[in-house]
């Protein structure tokens, strides 16, 4: 084994962390930076062009609003 993955196992032993644990961990930790990048995205996007999403209007229809309009 290299030194770097037995001085990966070594800190998982001391932390008492299984493998599989990290694996979970790093797998939520890629998706909730894949959401936040894809809002930053869709955020910015919107006030660059003033323009709407198509996931914005789509939620409008489902929440009956029309025109942009309040609750």
């Amino acid at each position: 084994m290299t030194a770097e993955l037995v001085l990966f196992n070594r800190l998982t032993e001391d932390l008492g962390v299984t493998h599989g644990t990290i694996i979970v961990v790093l797998v939520l930790l890629y998706f909730v930076i894949k959401w936040a990048v894809k809002s930053a995205i869709k955020e910015a996007y919107s006030e660059i062009t003033g323009k709407k999403t198509a996931e914005e209007i789509e939620a409008e229809k489902m929440c009956g609003l029309e025109n942009g309009g309040e609750m």
